[in-house]
């Protein structure tokens, strides 16, 4: 769904025309900055789209050796990747080898006051 609004935003930013994108514009402007305004809405999407971490298989790809992650085999932990498939958990009760894994969050930014 989110892609077809990125595809909707630059139909429209390529032909004004909402014949055809399938989305519920309708503007019938062709203004310069209109179409620069939707360029930028598209490029903000896929920025953020890009930015939302996602789960990776194993089977796929293995974390960084050392840095910790989150790890999912029916529920979630946080572990490392010690060598080749093997893996540490924080937690010893980890049921099985994880199935995926996904980076961790960076830490909130906090103001130091001068």
């Amino acid at each position: 769904m989110r892609e077809n609004i990125i595809e909707q935003l630059r139909y429209c930013a390529a032909h004004f025309s909402c014949e055809g994108c399938g989305g519920d514009c309708k503007t019938g402007s062709n203004e310069p900055r209109t179409k620069a305004v939707l360029n930028e809405a598209a490029d903000a999407i896929e920025e953020l789209l890009a930015a939302v971490p996602r789960w990776i298989s194993v089977e796929d790809e293995l974390p960084e050796i050392g840095k910790s992650v989150l790890l999912f085999n029916g529920a979630v932990h946080i572990g490392w990747r010690v060598d080749g498939k093997r893996f540490r958990f924080l937690s010893e009760r980890f049921p099985d080898h994880p199935t995926h894994w996904m980076p961790l969050p960076e830490p909130p930014q906090t103001e130091r006051e001068p």
